[in-house]
């Protein structure tokens, strides 16, 4: 315990006397007794959860972050129960805000599909005595409640009213006013079921005036459970103002239609229209608009009527709100052409894996000027979708899960490199009986392992099977290959694998490559671990190796499994098979003695990774004894975790994480997985009989899986749900390169086998083909990156049989079909087929969609395949070129070192991006804009005698009518000159008395734009200079009235005497020959001062 002080007060009364009041008090013993503590912190309850409230909201107990959330719903408070209790007093999570004087009304909109049985949501004027108006889940209906408290003694309350809702009713819209004047503090609640219409519910609350919880009362947001938790409820907004002003005078509205049969295709997009009333005549600033858009949408533009909306408009988007704005000094909306003040054009996330409606609601109109109101309650659409249908069998478009459909792969282990996720996986393959029927996974006949690789984590490449064990495997003394593992590392400056996997339950061993798919050799020619090895007596089954690369290059590897006396319930609940060992700096030897591993009920599937610092084991529970028998310990076939400080241990349990398949698939089996970084995210791969319950066969055929993994702030991993969705693509990939063709995100009907054809790239090593195709099958890729320029033509190696067509379809296998490549019948040799492609551009998935006549045979087989892109319209130079041409023209002798230095970069770069053919208008834009800064940032040197005193850093518009004025030192001048042109005096007025130098404007509009050095010449030979910027207005712009401006503004560029602007000729030698003179330039000046400091 700290330090604890206490603090003694003395009785208070109101009526004070200094002399009767005065008494002595005597401390006899003061006893400090410290509070059990009862209560324990849940994992992450204290964690930041993504959300970020405003400092106007408090909430009333300390939160549990666990429970709310602002981005669980997109534009939704969402507060979910997270424990028991009796009244509102005692529930956790109510957010609370401020009531004002003399009287205040808050209102809100309460979405309540979410709550279970014993759930109470509402609004509260919240104090110790309290009142609210709220839902109340009983008996499976919903009912609109009062219930308020004026009483020390009646913490739960009494219900002074209730109104049964309708089961179709979930949005409910509450009400409290509140009114301080005079000390009438009175509390009155209302409902509406349209946001319009109000009812008053029960009777009014006396609030009083006390301190127990805080000053005064606040309005409270709330949702607390009386029978079970986990029930949510979701408050759309919560709006405070005066109680009892008067509404504004202008009520207006605002409407949106329902929109019905979207095909809920990702990327589908939807047209959505705002109806408004016109705003009256008056003077307005600014109109604002929010709208909560669904999460299964994003916004893809927003167009306003221009006929109808005056103003600079605009729009933004993020997390899920949309905000319309106009601005302006003349802001108006009218009704010319109808009422539409802007069109929304929504475009779909992803793939609907079902029927759903969403709903579009407007949460606000906000006028600048004038008295004017909108009523948003209705300004609602609703837009039913149905979900797309295809004929993929596992893997649906709109999953992830499982990760391939056209063949099965188990035990998954997961390796990273060079940007790509390799998965290693047991090949499971069917096995028949001697009639031929179909039997049960035996896992006998597995000697081969799957792999399969992606950058994005949707789309997949196939890299094929690694022979391992077997007459033709590279290891030849062993018989299986089962639950691989891999692991990477630098040895002697060179990139080394190595393939790790168990030969049954009686040994591991250990292959080695020069890349991530092999080919793969057997170092040791014998088990790298067996019962042999120190440490591993007592393990029954030696299998399942799991392998960790620590950050110092030092390898781990765990295995074991299995239970000693599956009979006796503590070797059950301990079987103490689990290993973890040291790796040899070589990775295929071991060193020391293996440790054992007291992971509670374990089986099998032992992993390591590190994540902070921390060290992880996982494992797979047990399905034997009776694991209750002690407190805490796991279910059957569950995937579980220990920790440690240290990758050797010991190791603490901590409980499970991702539950045994037939929780989330209804289809059970063993649970085999691995933990694995990638992208600076945690993910876990795992299997599930997806695709044998998809065929209809569910005899222990796995395929693999991938969901994201989640830690508390405490270093605990969250509960892990495995899902089919699994987890959205993370990168784009790029269509213009060269793709295998099995690379594959969503298929139906094809196959994948090995092919004879040499592979390039990540298919060198063993290449792969799709075949087995008939008419109707397709294959897809997801989220190809055409650009704007958009694809021109299509190539794809191909080797024909039967023939038929490859149509290029958008999105889905009905989709827009934007190319046709024809194929003609053939005898199976390769050939490159190319084909137009029209109206692709940006991000697509994309279907290829095989068509023929032949329904038997083979229609064709695909190696590989690669858009080209479309040559984008060379971006305009010419301004570059023309600034080019005028910085070669500056005198740099006259300007100072440092500003010479800073055009000299601004140059080289300028002339860099002249010459690169590839320059994008961004980067030719900005090099315009450098050099011109550059060119307006020169600045002349100091001149120890003479000087120009006014307007020595000019400026002059063409086509201004007046001339400029320069005012020079006292001397006798002889004459003028403008880069290093003699002006003839008729072009200019001197005045001697006061040593004024008028230059024409008549003379300075035959000057081109740029930079000009202006000399002073004076008889003794001395000058004085100014720099001189002649621009050129933009095209419909007035003329400006030009004169002296002493530099401001930024200049356009250079030019010589006379006009000074190239006509005809190549623009090209122009720039060529200004960079052999500005560098030559340079180089003098560079000389000179070389000279100078030498």
């Amino acid at each position: 315990m700290s330090d604890v002080y206490a603090f003694l007060e003395t009785t208070w009364t109101v009526e004070q006397d200094k002399q009767k009041d005065l008494m002595d008090f005597y401390v006899d013993d003061v006893s400090i007794v410290e509070e059990p503590k009862d209560e324990q912190i849940e994992n992450g309850e204290n964690d930041y959860n993504g959300s970020n409230l405003k400092l106007e909201w408090q909430w009333n107990h300390n939160p549990n972050n666990n429970n709310w959330s602002l981005t669980e719903k997109n534009g939704y408070l969402r507060l979910t129960t997270g424990n028991v209790v009796t009244n509102i007093l005692e529930a956790r999570n109510t957010l609370t805000q401020r009531t004002y004087g003399p009287a205040c009304s808050g209102d809100v909109a309460l979405e309540v599909s979410g709550m279970k049985n014993g759930d109470v949501a509402g609004l509260a004027a919240f104090q110790k005595h309290y009142g609210y108006v709220g839902v109340k889940m009983e008996g499976g209906t919903k009912y609109l409640v009062m219930v308020k408290t004026e009483s020390d003694d009646n913490p739960n309350g009494n219900e002074i009213e209730r109104v049964e809702l309708d089961p179709s009713v979930e949005r409910v819209y509450l009400r409290a006013d509140m009114d301080f004047k005079q000390k009438t503090d009175k509390a009155v609640f209302f409902y509406s079921l349209d946001g319009k219409e109000w009812s008053q519910i029960g009777d009014t609350l006396q609030m009083a005036y006390t301190l127990p919880h805080f000053m005064g009362y606040r309005f409270g947001l709330f949702n607390y459970a009386t029978i079970e938790a986990g029930g949510y409820a979701d408050f759309d907004y919560f709006h405070v103002g005066d109680m009892g002003a008067e509404s504004a005078p202008t009520g207006l509205n605002v409407s949106l239609e329902d929109i019905e049969g979207v095909s809920g295709i990702a990327n589908a997009e939807v047209k959505l229209p705002i109806q408004m009333d016109a705003l009256p005549d008056g003077e307005y600033s600014g109109i604002e608009m929010s709208m909560n858009i669904p999460e299964e949408f994003r916004v893809a533009d927003v167009a306003f009527q221009d006929k109808n909306v005056s103003g600079n408009t605009s729009y933004s988007y993020l997390n899920g709100r949309l905000v319309l704005s106009v601005t302006g000094d003349k802001v108006d909306y009218n009704n010319t052409e109808g009422q539409e003040f802007a069109t929304v054009t929504l475009r779909l996330a992803d793939y609907l894996t079902e029927d759903k409606t969403v709903t579009v609601r407007t949460d606000y109109v906000k006028v600048a000027g004038g008295n004017v109101s909108y009523n948003v309650d209705q300004a609602v659409s609703n837009i039913s979708m149905t979900k797309l249908k295809t004929s993929a069998l596992a893997k649906i478009p709109g999953y992830s899960n499982p990760v391939i459909d056209y063949d099965f792969g188990a035990d998954p282990f997961a390796l990273t490199y060079d940007g790509r996720v390799y998965l290693y996986m047991t090949a499971d393959q069917f096995e028949y009986d001697a009639e031929g029927n179909l039997i049960d996974n035996t896992y006998s006949k597995i000697n081969k392992l799957h792999v399969v690789s992606s950058a994005d984590m949707v789309n997949w490449t196939d890299h094929g099977f690694v022979q391992v064990a077997g007459e033709n495997g590279a290891a030849k003394w062993a018989n299986h290959s089962w639950a691989p593992a891999a692991a990477y590392k630098k040895i002697n400056g060179e990139d080394k694998f190595f393939l790790y996997f168990c030969n049954g339950g009686g040994g591991i061993g250990v292959l080695e490559g020069d890349s991530p798919v092999g080919p793969f050799r057997d170092p040791n020619g014998k088990a790298l671990v067996d019962a042999s090895t120190p440490g591993a007596q007592g393990v029954t089954w030696i299998f399942d190796p799991a392998v960790m690369v620590d950050d110092d290059g030092t390898g781990y590897l765990v295995f074991g499994g299995g239970i000693p006396n599956d009979q006796d319930n503590a070797s059950c609940l301990n079987p103490k098979t689990a290993r973890v060992m040291k790796l040899g700096d070589d990775m295929t030897s071991v060193e020391g003695e293996a440790v054992m591993i007291d992971a509670p009920c374990m089986f099998e599937d032992g992993g390591i990774h590190k994540v902070n610092d921390q060290y992880y084991y996982t494992y797979c529970s047990n399905f034997s004894g009776d694991h209750s028998a002690i407190a805490g310990y796991p279910g059957y076939g569950n995937i579980c975790y220990m920790v440690s400080d240290n990758p050797m241990g010991p190791y603490e349990y901590k409980g499970e994480i991702l539950q045994n398949p037939h929780t989330y698939f209804d289809v059970g089996g063993n649970n085999h997985h691995a933990i694995f970084n990638f992208d600076g995210k945690s993910y876990i791969t795992y299997h599930a009989q997806t695709l044998g319950q998809a065929m209809g066969i569910e005899k222990g055929y796995r395929s693999t899986h991938i969901n994201e993994v989640f830690y508390y702030a405490d270093g605990s991993i969250k509960e892990i749900v495995a899902d089919r969705e699994g987890i959205s693509q993370l990168h784009t990939i790029d269509p213009y390169a060269k793709t295998a063709g099995e690379t594959i995100a969503w298929q139906s009907g094809i196959q994948v086998e090995d092919c004879e054809e040499k592979g390039n790239g990540l298919s060198a090593v063993n290449n792969r083909k799709v075949t087995g195709i008939n008419p109707g099958d397709w294959a897809a890729v997801a989220g190809a990156d055409f650009g704007m320029e958009g694809a021109a033509s299509f190539t794809a190696k191909v080797a024909s049989e039967a023939g038929g067509t490859i149509e290029l379809r958008v999105d889905s296998p009905d989709g827009e079909v934007v190319g046709t490549l024809d194929i003609p019948a053939g005898d199976g040799s390769w050939k490159e087929l190319s084909c137009e492609v029209k109206g692709l551009t940006g991000t697509h998935n994309v279907f290829f969609v095989f068509n023929g006549d032949s329904k038997e045979d083979n229609l064709m087989s695909i190696d590989e395949w690669q858009f080209t892109e479309k040559k984008a319209t060379a971006p305009d130079k010419s301004k570059l070129a023309k600034v080019i041409e005028r910085a070669s023209k500056v005198d740099v002798s006259k300007y100072t070192e440092e500003t010479v230095e800073k055009m000299q970069e601004a140059f080289s770069e300028a002339q860099k991006v002249y010459d690169d053919q590839e320059a994008t208008e961004c980067e030719i834009a900005k090099a315009v804009k450098m050099l011109e800064d550059a060119l307006e940032n020169l600045k002349l040197k100091e001149n120890e005698g003479y000087k120009v005193l006014e307007g020595s850093d000019s400026k002059w518009t063409r086509g201004s009518k007046e001339g400029l004025t320069f005012k020079i030192s006292k001397g006798k001048f002889d004459h003028l000159e403008i880069s290093g042109v003699v002006v003839d005096p008729s072009q200019y007025t001197f005045d001697a008395e006061n040593m004024t130098i008028l230059v024409r404007p008549e003379y300075l509009d035959s000057l081109a734009e740029g930079v000009y050095t202006v000399a002073f010449v004076y008889s003794d030979g001395g000058e004085a200079c100014a720099k001189l910027t002649v621009v050129v207005p933009d095209a419909g712009d007035g003329q400006n009235n030009g004169g002296n401006q002493g530099g401001s503004g930024n200049s356009q560029g250079d030019g010589g005497s006379g006009n000074g602007t190239v006509k005809t000729g190549d623009t090209a030698n122009v720039v060529s020959w200004g960079v052999l003179l500005i560098l030559a330039m340079f180089g003098a000046g560079m000389a000179v001062r070389a000279k100078r400091k030498k």
